[in-house]
């Protein structure tokens, strides 16, 4: 993850995005848990792959909720590998927590946050 957070770090220094924050803590759920957080969040029935809570101010922490069995689920239905599902999963929910909403200017920060993701996966031979 920490190669995302500074490639994020070095799209907010070239203005592609706006804030970024001091820190990101990522919980690892059941399709069980993450459903029970979606409904109390955001009032949706049913799992998701990733949830993003920005913090309410730059300094405090933003938070990432991703469901392993869902991730794993929609890698077979995508035919993605799970390490390349999960940096896309993780690239999108990061932007997400810098304020950016679906659109042309978060799929092209999403491409440059997942190729240095897959760098890091070729790098470590995973």
């Amino acid at each position: 993850m920490d190669c995302l957070w500074n490639r994020a770090c070095a799209l907010r220094e070239e203005g592609l995005l706006e804030g970024v924050p001091c820190a990101v803590t990522l919980a690892l759920m059941t399709d069980g848990e993450i459903a029970a957080v979606n409904r109390a969040a955001l009032g949706v029935p049913g799992p998701t792959n990733i949830l993003s809570f920005p913090g309410t101010q730059v300094e405090e922490e933003a938070e990432l909720a991703l469901a392993v069995e869902t991730l794993l689920r929609e890698s077979l239905l995508y035919g993605q590998e799970p390490e390349d599902h999960l940096v896309r999963l993780l690239a999108h929910g990061l932007l997400h927590v810098c304020g950016l909403d679906h659109g042309e200017r978060m799929e092209a920060c999403q491409a440059v946050l997942e190729e240095a993701g897959r760098e890091l996966l070729r790098r470590s031979g995973a």
